[in-house]
């Protein structure tokens, strides 16, 4: 068997109080769904010879049939055993993935396991090859100030919580690990993965809002590696715009926060209407144009501000 790229998604009851970044309205569902259809139709594409896993709770959801059809490997009764309420309700979904992949024999070790983002598009072919027999996270956001809020705990905050798991380690954190991606090798006795159930087991685990919090965490005292070319975070408002042209050529994938609505349709749309997404992909999508993106979303930002 191959190496994996996956994504998942946790779909909450209908009325579960939480909120997430980047999206508003009654149609969270929906919009994510349109991102993990968006992420496999892209991977499929580029990376043929990878073997492509949906991590899920639910058996019936939108664009299921489709995936199938792109050759995706669906498991649908992945538990979240670290389900909250609020902001990031479900975000620790991330670790059951982990684990359920850990535990089941379907998934061989000495392979590598990419784990994505659903709101992640393939631009470029992903390449294992330079992976080394070891774990490793990528990541693309950092901080460096130690009063940073990192979803409302400081650096030193995280550093303290460590210090109760691990007494006789100390830490100090300086780098924030985003979570869009995290890629490790399945191997026995996985020391990351053990630190993850460590953590999570703890009396600290409620006090963590996120992933990102404990990918933060171990990071500071069992360093991941990085590939600055495998994925890059990047922000499209009207405040924030990071985009540039020549990413299309340097990623693997570029992370698209803000794009869960805007973007992912427009691309889904041209897809579903003329039936190729990468052919002449950058010269038909608006990532291609990102001075003609920013302006839109100027735009969009004016008008909503002075309901025009």
């Amino acid at each position: 068997m191959s190496n994996v790229i996956a994504t998942y998604f946790y779909q909450e009851p209908d009325n579960f109080d939480s909120t997430y970044a980047n999206i508003k309205g009654d149609n969270k569902n929906k919009i994510y769904w349109n991102t993990v259809y968006l992420f496999f139709i892209s991977s499929c594409t580029i990376n043929k010879s990878v073997r492509h896993c949906l991590f899920t709770n639910i058996s019936k959801f939108l664009h299921r049939e489709e995936l199938e059809r792109l050759g995706v490997e669906i498991y649908d009764n992945v538990e979240n055993s670290n389900l909250t309420k609020g902001k990031w309700a479900s975000v620790k979904f991330f670790f059951d993935v982990v684990n359920y992949i850990n535990i089941n024999p379907i998934f061989p070790n000495d392979k590598y396991y990419a784990l994505f983002d659903t709101d992640c598009l393939a631009i470029n072919p992903f390449n294992f090859d330079l992976l080394t027999d070891n774990n490793y996270a990528y990541i693309s956001g950092k901080e460096s100030d130690t009063n940073y809020n990192f979803h409302g705990k400081s650096f030193r905050n995280l550093s303290l919580y460590y210090k109760e798991i691990e007494p006789s380690v100390t830490i100090d954190i300086k780098n924030k690990i985003g979570g869009e991606f995290f890629c490790f090798k399945k191997v026995e006795n996985n020391i990351i993965i053990n630190q993850f159930n460590k953590i999570l087991q703890s009396n600290i685990n409620k006090e963590l809002k996120t992933e990102e919090q404990i990918l933060t965490m171990i990071n500071a005292s069992l360093p991941f590696s990085i590939n600055e070319n495998h994925i890059k975070r990047v922000w499209t408002t009207a405040k924030t715009f990071n985009l540039k042209k020549r990413d299309l050529s340097t990623f693997c994938f570029l992370h698209l926060p803000s794009e869960k609505n805007y973007l992912t349709n427009k691309i889904l749309s041209n897809y579903q209407k003329n039936g190729y997404l990468i052919d002449n992909f950058q010269n038909k999508t608006l990532l291609n144009y990102p001075f003609i993106l920013r302006i839109i979303k100027i735009l969009k930002t004016i008008k909503q501000r002075f309901k025009i």
